[in-house]
């Protein structure tokens, strides 16, 4: 049974019988640690052992601050009983250092929607991938060509296990385009492709489980959805409908890395709202399950007015920002309310999903 605890002395004393503890917005998320052994000991962020007998615990365990929290599992390792049977018991509580997103205006990264024009296989990459040749809006574009002397965006993505060339050639799928160039074997990679692969798993197995991100388009796409094109602008809030026009080139990786994106699986669609800012606009209140990393939380969609059915997306996959921290007084604030998920949207016409379905927890990266 969950359990959300406010306290941090309950906290405490809730991790030395065996829990595992999750920080969420603030709160504690408890879930029972189905590998606990009284005769283990309990291993917090310090490298000393924690007694479980000790009335005192919380020197050996993880504190939090205003915008870092930190996840403790529990770490399993096979033991024996009194009698000598073999058995799993928890070992230790990883803890892990978690940074909520500090959201001011709602911005994110310039993520964008691309077109995969030309997919050929990278035969000069040391680790297999696709060479794709992407069609973005036609300022980027002219940008581009002024600045780099070509005509494309080239990307060198990591898709082969899981997409043939067919799978990609043609398709719209979500690119994040402002981090500086790379290069990438006798080629110079101009923007990132990125996809979904699980997590805390070696670098061979998020390869070959790496699936692309793309807008999704109902069987029967009404006719707001055909504004979804190449260059389009993903985030949380819909801004009017526009296209990335320029590249900042001002990301860096470990900046990315904070905006945790997962999938997630819609459970309940709560319905919508119109929007009392804004007219045109309308929530959507959904409950997913982002998995056993992130757990199932409210999250809230904004879409532009009578675009999308959302009572399609139940039992859909989707992708949301899981660590918001809203900042009181803040525009964000007027959209979302601190420890929900932000829903990601194609300039409010419709949600990004994973290519195809994947386990429920996949992260963006």
């Amino acid at each position: 049974m969950e359990k959300e605890v406010n306290s941090e002395s309950e906290k405490d004393i809730l991790c030395t019988f065996g829990l595992v503890v999750q920080g969420i917005a603030g709160t504690y998320k408890v879930l029972p640690c189905r590998f606990y052994s009284p005769s283990s000991p309990c291993l917090g962020c310090t490298t000393s052992s924690l007694d479980l007998s000790s009335s005192s615990p919380a020197a050996a365990l993880p504190t939090k601050s205003s915008n870092v929290f930190y996840r403790c599992r529990c770490e399993s390792r096979n033991g024996t009983n009194g009698s000598g049977v073999k058995m799993p018991f928890c070992h230790r509580f990883v803890c892990r250092r978690v940074h909520r997103y500090i959201v001011a205006n709602c911005s994110l990264p310039v993520d964008t929607i691309a077109n995969a024009t030309k997919v050929t296989p990278n035969l000069k990459a040391r680790i297999p991938s696709y060479l794709l040749s992407l069609t973005l809006s036609a300022s980027l574009h002219a940008e581009h060509q002024n600045l780099h002397k070509k005509p494309h965006y080239i990307s060198s993505a990591q898709l082969i296990s899981q997409h043939t060339v067919a799978d990609l050639e043609g398709a719209n799928l979500l690119a994040l385009i402002n981090f500086p160039r790379k290069q990438i074997g006798s080629k110079m990679s101009d923007c990132l492709v990125t996809g979904v692969l699980p997590m805390d798993v070696d670098p061979e197995v998020k390869r070959a489980n790496t699936v692309f991100v793309r807008p999704w388009m109902p069987e029967a796409a009404p006719e707001g959805l055909k504004g979804v094109e190449p260059g389009a602008e993903v985030g949380v809030i819909p801004g009017v409908d526009k296209l990335v026009e320029t590249n900042p080139r001002d990301l860096t990786w470990d900046e990315f890395m904070k905006v945790h994106i997962y999938v997630g699986k819609v459970e309940v669609v709560h319905g919508s709202t119109r929007s009392d800012r804004d007219a045109t606009l309308r929530e959507v209140r959904l409950d997913v399950n982002f998995g056993d990393e992130v757990g199932k939380k409210l999250a809230l969609l904004w879409l532009q007015q009578s675009v999308l059915d959302v009572e399609q997306l139940l039992g859909r996959q989707i992708l949301a920002v899981t660590n918001l921290d809203v900042k009181p007084g803040s525009e964000a604030a007027n959209w979302f309310e601190n420890g929900t998920a932000a829903i990601l949207t194609v300039n409010g016409k419709t949600v990004l999903e994973p290519a195809r379905e994947v386990e429920i927890g996949y992260r963006l990266a």
